[in-house]
């Protein structure tokens, strides 16, 4: 018996995040996890998904990357605003 639809999404979902999380500082690691998901969906089909796969990773990655590294900068200067006031930029710069 195939299982049903909902549960292949969530399955789908599941690896996908934990495949981000565990993948997300490998250099190349999306097409790792890619490749663990290809396999686990179309195993028959493993010639064409994988390449299909790997080719709509290399358009994505670039700019999930660009929006990551932004991210990073703009959630630092959130929490150091938080932790230090508004004006935290001009005490950095008259400290020195």
């Amino acid at each position: 018996k195939m299982p049903s639809d909902d549960l292949k999404l969530f399955t789908a979902i599941i690896v996908a995040i934990f495949s981000s999380v565990a993948m997300s500082g490998i250099p190349g690691g999306g097409g790792t996890g890619e490749l663990v998901l290809c396999t686990i969906f179309f195993p028959e089909q493993l010639a064409v998904a994988y390449p299909f796969a790997l080719a709509l990773g290399n358009l994505v990655d670039p700019p999930a990357t660009m929006v990551n590294a932004a991210g990073d900068y703009v959630a630092s200067f959130i929490v150091e605003r938080f932790v230090n006031g508004k004006d935290w930029l001009q005490k950095k710069l008259n400290q020195k």
